[in-house]
């Protein structure tokens, strides 16, 4: 047992320091005395074991790049949020590794590129707000995956492609804002069947000819959940009832 015990003290220690030379290494928090424990640093909160759960990184600076901050480095990682920080760069596949994430922001920056594949592993995902960036590209239909999310913003990005019908599978799904994109085609009828929904924000994309069939459907659950859509910049959207 002692042998045991010795060596969980052991690898703790060590997931300690790599978390801790991540820190230092993203230059983040230089303008801090930093010869202290990270654990005490703005910003950061750590378990029991002194292993960093969540990071609201404290903005000091501008045009920090999203390459430096090694995501692979923080295996207990719950919340993360980098919102208006003014970051630049992609979001990286390797945020991917952050399986025990429940809430992710990072939004209100300059990110570009697609959304990476591996974000879809996060399958403990409650929030996703990566809203006001640059990124560009389609959602990936893998992101039926979170299943559960209840909030997903993608609001003013260059997404472009049709709505994935996944969503449909995210059955906790509270609110969903993918506006101010250039989204194509119509609103998958899988959504219509999210009895959790109450939010949903599809203003100014190029959605089209999106028209419910008249008569008993289970697609009018919908509605008598929904408080309300905001499709008022959708000139091409009709949601006939």
């Amino acid at each position: 047992m002692w042998v045991v015990a010795m060596a969980v003290a052991a690898a703790t220690s060590s997931q300690t320091w790599i978390e801790g030379e991540a820190l230092r290494r993203s230059t983040w928090w230089r303008s801090y005395n930093t010869t202290t424990s990270h654990c005490n640093w703005p910003g950061i909160s750590c378990n029991a074991r002194g292993s960093v759960t969540e990071i609201w990184a404290v903005p000091t600076q501008v045009n920090w790049l999203l390459t430096q901050f090694n995501f692979s480095s923080f295996p207990n990682l719950v919340r993360l949020n980098f919102s208006s920080l003014g970051l630049n760069g992609d979001i990286l596949h390797q945020i991917g590794t952050l399986t025990k994430l429940t809430h992710l922001d990072l939004s209100h920056n300059f990110l570009s590129g697609e959304l990476p594949l591996s974000l879809t592993n996060l399958t403990k995902l409650v929030e996703l707000n990566l809203g006001y960036n640059h990124i560009s590209g389609q959602i990936p239909c893998e992101i039926g995956n979170l299943r559960n999310l209840v909030g997903l913003n993608l609001d003013g990005n260059c997404l472009d492609g049709a709505i994935p019908s996944s969503l449909g599978q995210l059955t906790h799904l509270t609110f969903v804002y993918i506006g101010w994109n250039q989204m194509e085609g119509s609103i998958p009828l899988e959504i219509w069947s999210l009895k959790s929904l109450v939010d949903i924000y599809l203003d100014h994309n190029i959605l089209i000819g999106v028209t419910l069939a008249r008569g008993p459907s289970h697609q009018f659950d919908f509605f008598s959940t929904l408080l309300r859509i905001k499709s008022r910049g959708q000139s091409l959207l009709k949601l006939g009832v």
